[in-house]
């Protein structure tokens, strides 16, 4: 963070409170937002897993290789990989716009 807006606020006379609150929001808040997006994307993406391999109450991948239904089980793996490039494409352009 940049000291310079924090010494300016000082010698203006400003209230430590408002020197901490006010040069810190504009210069960290990218970075924050950015960092709050990136562990949303990380919850989401392991849930989607989890819920493809049978910690939720879906069908297990495993258990439809078990009954032999191939297709529905590539059917929600081809989703699953969709919905986590979609996630990752958004979020990417999400955190470009907050730079």
């Amino acid at each position: 963070m940049d000291s310079g807006p924090a010494e300016a606020l000082l010698a203006a006379g400003a209230t430590r409170v408002q020197v901490s609150a006010m040069p810190c929001c504009p210069s960290c808040s990218p970075r924050l937002g950015s960092l709050a997006l990136y562990r949303l994307e990380q919850n989401v993406r392991s849930s989607l897993v989890l819920g493809f391999v049978g910690a939720g109450a879906s069908l297990p991948a495993a258990q439809r290789h078990e009954e032999f239904q191939y297709r529905r089980g590539e059917h929600a793996a081809l989703v699953l990989f969709a919905l986590i490039t979609v996630f990752e494409l958004g979020s990417a352009r999400v955190r470009a716009a907050l730079r």
